[in-house]
């Protein structure tokens, strides 16, 4: 019972972080120390089944093995981890020219939406970095804007 809380907390980790990983092999540490490598290029799909780890290779073969066996699964050599998070946009509201300024945006086209506090959407526009917002045709009041799933308030 113990193992299988062990390989369960194992498997969430590797799913948690398989998308973030660039590794190129797996290494299975077997007991006793001897450590088998498989490329991660040559596996289809891993499954924990019955206290096993069974390896579905795109050849089409399987392999298993018990949990009993195993010591230790890590991936090898690790090249990465890829940056997740992503550069968070910056306004700022001119009061003098009535504009949202944008900064710190990555390059390309953004969609941005500005709210009123009800909830009902004021502006709709792309907009590319250091580009504004004309703002003079609404009245004073706090809005929020939504660009690249983050949300930023303001007030006019």
């Amino acid at each position: 019972m113990k193992h299988k809380h062990v390989y369960l907390l194992l498997l969430a980790t590797v799913l948690f972080l398989a998308p973030h990983l660039q590794a190129q092999n797996m290494v299975l540490r077997l007991q006793g120390g001897t450590d088998q490598t498989i490329l991660l290029s040559n596996l289809q799909k891993i499954t924990f089944s019955n206290n096993n780890l069974v390896l579905n290779y795109v050849s089409g073969s399987t392999q298993s093995y018990g949990f009993s066996t195993l010591e230790k699964l890590f991936f090898s050599p690790l090249t990465s981890i890829k940056n997740t998070v992503a550069s968070k946009a910056d306004i700022l509201f001119n009061p003098s020219d009535n504009q949202i300024h944008f900064r710190n945006l990555a390059e390309g086209n953004h969609p941005v939406t500005v709210f009123r506090m009800d909830g009902v959407p004021v502006v709709s526009t792309t907009i590319t970095n250091n580009e504004s917002i004309d703002m003079s045709g609404f009245p004073a009041s706090i809005y929020l804007i939504r660009i690249n799933n983050q949300i930023l308030k303001f007030k006019k």
